[in-house]
Protein backbone atom coordinates (compact mmCIF):
# COMPACT_ATOMS: atom_id res chain seq x y z
CA UNK A 1 0.00 0.00 0.00
CA UNK A 2 1.11 3.74 -1.12
CA UNK A 3 2.18 5.99 2.12
CA UNK A 4 0.48 9.24 1.29
CA UNK A 5 2.43 12.34 1.86
CA UNK A 6 2.32 14.03 4.96
CA UNK A 7 0.69 17.11 4.38
CA UNK A 8 -0.25 16.36 1.45
CA UNK A 9 -4.05 17.64 1.96
CA UNK A 10 -3.05 20.82 3.16
CA UNK A 11 -1.12 21.35 -0.39
CA UNK A 12 -3.79 21.02 -2.00
CA UNK A 13 -6.09 23.75 -0.37
CA UNK A 14 -6.96 26.64 -2.55
CA UNK A 15 -4.46 29.98 -1.58
CA UNK A 16 -6.81 32.04 -0.07
CA UNK A 17 -5.90 36.38 -1.12
CA UNK A 18 -5.77 38.90 2.11
CA UNK A 19 -8.05 42.10 1.18
CA UNK A 20 -8.00 45.16 3.72
CA UNK A 21 -12.03 46.13 4.25
CA UNK A 22 -12.86 49.58 4.92
CA UNK A 23 -14.56 49.38 8.43
CA UNK A 24 -18.02 51.55 8.07
CA UNK A 25 -18.57 55.17 9.31
CA UNK A 26 -20.42 55.43 13.07
CA UNK A 27 -23.95 55.93 12.18
CA UNK A 28 -26.76 57.84 14.59
CA UNK A 29 -29.98 56.57 15.44
CA UNK A 30 -32.74 57.73 13.13
CA UNK A 31 -36.44 58.47 14.15
CA UNK A 32 -39.42 55.50 13.83
CA UNK A 33 -41.79 54.15 15.57
CA UNK A 34 -41.59 52.78 18.88
CA UNK A 35 -41.66 48.97 19.33
CA UNK A 36 -45.21 48.19 21.01
CA UNK A 37 -44.43 44.56 21.80
CA UNK A 38 -44.85 42.97 25.45
CA UNK A 39 -41.14 42.80 27.58
CA UNK A 40 -39.23 45.93 25.86
CA UNK A 41 -38.48 48.84 27.17
CA UNK A 42 -36.99 52.17 25.51
CA UNK A 43 -33.59 53.76 26.64
CA UNK A 44 -33.30 56.90 25.15
CA UNK A 45 -29.61 57.88 23.36
CA UNK A 46 -28.51 61.78 22.89
CA UNK A 47 -27.06 61.76 19.96
CA UNK A 48 -25.05 58.78 18.83
CA UNK A 49 -21.72 58.23 21.53
CA UNK A 50 -19.39 59.68 23.57
CA UNK A 51 -16.13 60.39 25.29
CA UNK A 52 -14.93 60.59 28.81
CA UNK A 53 -13.11 64.01 28.91
CA UNK A 54 -10.57 65.71 31.17
CA UNK A 55 -10.17 69.70 32.54
CA UNK A 56 -8.06 69.87 34.86
CA UNK A 57 -8.61 67.33 37.96
CA UNK A 58 -12.27 66.59 37.00
CA UNK A 59 -13.32 64.48 34.04
CA UNK A 60 -16.74 64.92 31.84
CA UNK A 61 -18.94 62.35 29.62
CA UNK A 62 -19.05 64.83 26.51
CA UNK A 63 -21.25 64.26 23.31
CA UNK A 64 -19.37 63.68 19.87
CA UNK A 65 -20.47 67.24 19.08
CA UNK A 66 -18.68 68.52 22.42
CA UNK A 67 -22.01 69.10 24.49
CA UNK A 68 -21.33 67.62 28.08
CA UNK A 69 -23.52 64.54 29.10
CA UNK A 70 -23.30 65.38 32.41
CA UNK A 71 -23.92 68.47 34.35
CA UNK A 72 -21.42 70.12 36.54
CA UNK A 73 -21.75 69.85 40.42
CA UNK A 74 -21.90 73.36 40.98
CA UNK A 75 -24.91 73.68 38.34
CA UNK A 76 -27.32 71.14 40.27
CA UNK A 77 -26.52 73.22 43.41
CA UNK A 78 -27.13 76.43 41.97
CA UNK A 79 -30.44 75.31 40.90
CA UNK A 80 -31.02 73.59 43.84
CA UNK A 81 -30.70 76.92 44.98
CA UNK A 82 -32.50 78.70 43.44
CA UNK A 83 -35.63 76.59 43.00
CA UNK A 84 -35.88 77.51 46.99
CA UNK A 85 -35.38 80.69 46.79
CA UNK A 86 -31.40 81.42 47.73
CA UNK A 87 -31.02 83.85 44.26
CA UNK A 88 -27.99 84.87 46.04
CA UNK A 89 -26.57 81.48 46.37
CA UNK A 90 -27.13 80.66 42.60
CA UNK A 91 -25.28 83.98 41.14
CA UNK A 92 -22.36 83.46 43.55
CA UNK A 93 -21.96 79.92 41.82
CA UNK A 94 -22.50 81.80 38.48
CA UNK A 95 -19.77 83.85 38.80
CA UNK A 96 -17.21 81.73 40.40
CA UNK A 97 -17.92 78.67 37.98
CA UNK A 98 -19.58 80.28 34.90
CA UNK A 99 -17.74 84.01 34.38
CA UNK A 100 -14.37 82.36 34.60
CA UNK A 101 -12.13 82.50 31.31
CA UNK A 102 -11.96 78.38 30.70
CA UNK A 103 -15.45 77.40 31.56
CA UNK A 104 -16.78 75.50 28.87
CA UNK A 105 -19.72 76.74 26.65
CA UNK A 106 -22.32 74.46 28.21
CA UNK A 107 -22.13 75.72 31.57
CA UNK A 108 -22.06 78.91 30.29
CA UNK A 109 -25.22 77.72 28.70
CA UNK A 110 -26.86 76.23 31.89
CA UNK A 111 -25.83 79.70 33.62
CA UNK A 112 -27.30 81.81 31.43
CA UNK A 113 -30.69 80.34 31.81
CA UNK A 114 -30.13 80.06 35.06
CA UNK A 115 -29.17 84.01 35.29
CA UNK A 116 -31.80 85.12 33.07
CA UNK A 117 -34.67 83.43 35.47
CA UNK A 118 -33.76 85.52 38.16
CA UNK A 119 -33.26 88.75 35.69
CA UNK A 120 -37.08 88.03 34.79
CA UNK A 121 -38.11 86.79 38.06
CA UNK A 122 -39.96 88.77 40.94
CA UNK A 123 -36.97 89.98 43.48
CA UNK A 124 -34.94 92.95 44.72
CA UNK A 125 -33.79 95.35 42.14
CA UNK A 126 -30.14 94.68 43.23
CA UNK A 127 -30.18 91.26 42.52
CA UNK A 128 -32.26 91.33 38.99
CA UNK A 129 -29.39 93.75 38.45
CA UNK A 130 -26.50 91.49 39.40
CA UNK A 131 -28.49 88.88 37.48
CA UNK A 132 -28.34 91.27 33.89
CA UNK A 133 -24.59 91.72 34.61
CA UNK A 134 -23.96 88.24 34.31
CA UNK A 135 -26.56 87.26 31.30
CA UNK A 136 -24.75 90.39 29.34
CA UNK A 137 -21.75 88.50 29.86
CA UNK A 138 -22.72 85.19 29.11
CA UNK A 139 -24.87 86.43 26.05
CA UNK A 140 -21.61 86.93 24.10
CA UNK A 141 -20.51 83.24 24.29
CA UNK A 142 -24.24 81.37 24.60
CA UNK A 143 -25.59 83.68 21.50
CA UNK A 144 -24.00 81.62 18.73
CA UNK A 145 -26.33 78.55 20.14
CA UNK A 146 -29.16 80.56 19.92
CA UNK A 147 -30.46 81.02 23.17
CA UNK A 148 -30.44 84.71 23.73
CA UNK A 149 -32.05 85.03 20.27
CA UNK A 150 -34.87 82.70 21.04
CA UNK A 151 -35.54 84.49 24.38
CA UNK A 152 -35.69 88.00 21.68
CA UNK A 153 -37.63 86.10 19.02
CA UNK A 154 -39.72 84.80 22.04
CA UNK A 155 -40.62 88.25 23.40
CA UNK A 156 -40.90 89.54 20.10
CA UNK A 157 -43.31 87.12 19.12
CA UNK A 158 -45.29 87.59 22.46
CA UNK A 159 -45.62 91.29 21.83
CA UNK A 160 -46.71 90.90 18.46
CA UNK A 161 -49.19 88.99 19.79
CA UNK A 162 -50.54 90.70 22.49
CA UNK A 163 -50.96 93.79 20.08
CA UNK A 164 -53.04 91.55 17.13
CA UNK A 165 -55.15 90.44 20.38
CA UNK A 166 -55.97 94.01 21.56
CA UNK A 167 -56.37 95.15 17.88
CA UNK A 168 -59.02 92.36 17.84
CA UNK A 169 -60.84 93.36 20.61
CA UNK A 170 -60.99 97.12 19.58
CA UNK A 171 -62.78 95.52 15.97
CA UNK A 172 -64.90 93.45 18.23
CA UNK A 173 -66.15 96.36 20.69
CA UNK A 174 -66.86 98.35 18.04
CA UNK A 175 -69.25 96.20 16.62
CA UNK A 176 -71.17 95.98 19.96
CA UNK A 177 -70.39 92.85 21.40
CA UNK A 178 -70.43 92.65 25.47
CA UNK A 179 -67.28 92.23 27.14
CA UNK A 180 -67.44 88.38 27.37
CA UNK A 181 -67.79 87.64 23.96
CA UNK A 182 -65.43 90.29 23.15
CA UNK A 183 -62.53 88.54 25.50
CA UNK A 184 -63.96 85.10 23.92
CA UNK A 185 -63.62 85.68 20.20
CA UNK A 186 -60.44 87.61 21.00
CA UNK A 187 -58.87 84.29 22.14
CA UNK A 188 -59.71 83.12 18.22
CA UNK A 189 -57.40 83.64 15.35
CA UNK A 190 -58.79 87.12 13.25
CA UNK A 191 -60.12 86.76 9.96
CA UNK A 192 -62.71 87.74 7.45
CA UNK A 193 -65.94 85.45 8.27
CA UNK A 194 -68.61 85.20 10.38
CA UNK A 195 -70.21 81.61 11.71
CA UNK A 196 -74.04 82.35 11.48
CA UNK A 197 -76.48 79.81 13.75
CA UNK A 198 -79.74 79.64 11.17
CA UNK A 199 -81.71 77.18 12.70
CA UNK A 200 -81.86 73.61 14.75
CA UNK A 201 -83.08 70.34 13.89
CA UNK A 202 -85.82 68.58 15.49
CA UNK A 203 -83.84 66.24 17.35
CA UNK A 204 -80.68 68.32 17.77
CA UNK A 205 -78.54 68.11 21.29
CA UNK A 206 -79.53 71.33 23.14
CA UNK A 207 -77.17 70.94 25.87
CA UNK A 208 -73.85 70.46 23.42
CA UNK A 209 -74.99 73.59 21.27
CA UNK A 210 -75.23 75.35 24.45
CA UNK A 211 -71.84 74.17 25.71
CA UNK A 212 -70.42 75.71 22.16
CA UNK A 213 -72.06 78.59 22.06
CA UNK A 214 -70.25 79.58 25.82
CA UNK A 215 -67.51 78.80 24.60
CA UNK A 216 -67.76 81.61 22.17
CA UNK A 217 -68.75 84.04 25.02
CA UNK A 218 -72.52 83.64 25.40
CA UNK A 219 -73.58 83.82 29.18
CA UNK A 220 -75.22 80.76 30.19
CA UNK A 221 -78.38 83.19 30.95
CA UNK A 222 -79.08 84.23 27.43
CA UNK A 223 -78.32 80.52 25.93
CA UNK A 224 -82.29 79.54 26.13
CA UNK A 225 -83.86 83.00 23.92
CA UNK A 226 -81.16 82.88 21.43
CA UNK A 227 -81.89 79.74 20.44
CA UNK A 228 -85.37 80.10 20.66
CA UNK A 229 -84.44 83.06 18.86
CA UNK A 230 -83.23 81.08 15.82
CA UNK A 231 -85.50 78.66 15.82
CA UNK A 232 -88.18 80.77 15.71
CA UNK A 233 -87.98 84.64 14.56
CA UNK A 234 -84.17 85.07 12.36
CA UNK A 235 -80.63 83.65 11.96
CA UNK A 236 -78.37 84.93 14.46
CA UNK A 237 -74.62 85.33 14.12
CA UNK A 238 -72.18 83.63 16.50
CA UNK A 239 -69.12 84.12 15.99
CA UNK A 240 -67.23 87.42 14.20
CA UNK A 241 -64.88 88.17 12.57
CA UNK A 242 -62.68 84.69 12.67
CA UNK A 243 -60.58 83.01 10.55
CA UNK A 244 -61.44 80.53 8.29
CA UNK A 245 -60.21 77.39 10.43
CA UNK A 246 -62.20 78.69 13.86
CA UNK A 247 -65.21 79.15 11.75
CA UNK A 248 -65.46 75.41 10.38
CA UNK A 249 -64.37 74.41 13.74
CA UNK A 250 -67.33 76.01 15.59
CA UNK A 251 -69.63 74.94 12.44
CA UNK A 252 -68.48 71.73 12.71
CA UNK A 253 -68.95 70.94 16.04
CA UNK A 254 -72.67 72.72 16.15
CA UNK A 255 -73.93 70.85 13.13
CA UNK A 256 -72.15 67.36 15.06
CA UNK A 257 -74.87 68.39 17.68
CA UNK A 258 -77.84 68.91 15.09
CA UNK A 259 -77.85 72.75 14.64
CA UNK A 260 -77.78 74.07 11.30
CA UNK A 261 -75.24 76.93 10.00
CA UNK A 262 -73.29 78.85 7.67
CA UNK A 263 -70.10 80.55 7.43
CA UNK A 264 -70.24 83.79 5.66
CA UNK A 265 -67.78 86.53 4.64
CA UNK A 266 -67.66 89.97 6.47
CA UNK A 267 -66.69 92.63 5.80
CA UNK A 268 -65.70 95.35 8.66
CA UNK A 269 -63.50 98.53 9.30
CA UNK A 270 -63.75 100.38 12.83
Amino acid sequence: MRSRPKHSRSRRRKSTSLCSLRLPEPTLAKSGPQPTAGGLSLEPERDGFGVISRSGDQYYVRSRDGWRCVSSHWLKEATDALESGQTDRTLELIERHALRRNASLSDMREAYVLAKRIEDGRGPDAVKMRAGRATSHLSSYVDPLGVANLERNRKAREAEDSAQTQARKAELRAMGLSPQRVDALAQLQGGPYEVVLTGLTGDCDRQVIQAVLEEVGFPRTELKLLLERVEHIAPEPIAQLVHQSAAVRIKVALEAAGAKVRIRTQKWTV
